[in-house]
């Protein structure tokens, strides 16, 4: 079962129910092979401290890693060089079969940012 999130909730409401759905995808993998998170956690941070210069994943990131390992959407929000690139990746490193599609369309919103502001600039005289 998926839960809604309505733009009423609070973010500690929207997080409790990321972690919620987060659960309950571990439950339903769990009862279908064996999954186990702490053993699959284990792994993301066995990989990242081999690949990523020693520097082991932070929590929130092991929690988007394995929504994603799971098959669950999720959105990553965190600043500048606070490795939010990292969770898309961790599956890739347990499995050769999995594949990561990243779009990052910012030299397109950039180009169309500049554009609009130009064209006010010079619309407004």
């Amino acid at each position: 079962m998926t839960t809604v999130i309505t733009p009423k909730d609070s973010h500690t409401e929207w997080k409790q129910k990321s972690y919620t759905n987060l659960v309950n995808s571990q439950e339903v993998a769990n009862k279908i092979s064996s999954y186990s998170s702490e053993n699959t956690r284990k792994a993301f941070t066995d990989a990242c401290l081999c690949r990523c210069n020693n520097q082991p994943p932070y929590p929130w990131q092991l929690d988007a890693a394995e929504a994603f390992y799971l098959g669950l959407d999720c959105t990553v929000l965190a600043g500048t060089g606070s490795r939010k690139s990292l969770p898309f990746v961790m599956p890739c490193m347990l499995s050769s079969e999995k594949v990561v599609l990243v779009i990052s369309p910012l030299n397109s919103l950039e180009e169309d940012q500049v554009s609009r502001t130009t064209y006010k600039l010079t619309s407004y005289g």
